[in-house]
């Protein structure tokens, strides 16, 4: 197999959250929904939140509750704990390089 590519964090997210999709595991992504009388707010389901850590050459992957309007549904420590611990486990299979923290390591950052 293919060495999966550590370039840039913006791909890496993109790509993790890809492969997540793939393999059926629920991701988290925040979108915005309107009312019929105009009002916003934020809806995310379940699931395994990718982004990048500020501006650094890491990427996280956190194992988020439900979000609707401005509540979170928290998610036990225990199933947090067992979920990020699973897909840890399947990002090392799949080549990725992972430090201490469980964040993945990039080669470089938008920076240069």
């Amino acid at each position: 197999m293919k060495r999966p590519s550590h370039d840039l964090p913006s791909y890496v997210v993109a790509r993790v959250r890809k492969l997540l999709r793939d393999r059926g595991l629920p991701v988290h992504v925040l979108r915005t929904e309107v009312d019929a009388r105009g009002h916003r707010w934020r809806v995310a389901e379940e699931g395994y939140e990718v982004s990048t850590v500020g501006v650094s050459n890491y990427v996280a992957v956190c194992y988020e509750g439900a979000r609707l309007r401005e509540t979170t549904r928290p998610v036990s420590r225990e199933t947090k704990v067992a979920k990020e611990a699973e897909v840890r486990a399947l990002l090392t299979g799949l080549g990725y390089t992972l430090d201490e923290r469980g964040w993945i390591v990039c080669e470089r950052n938008h920076l240069g």
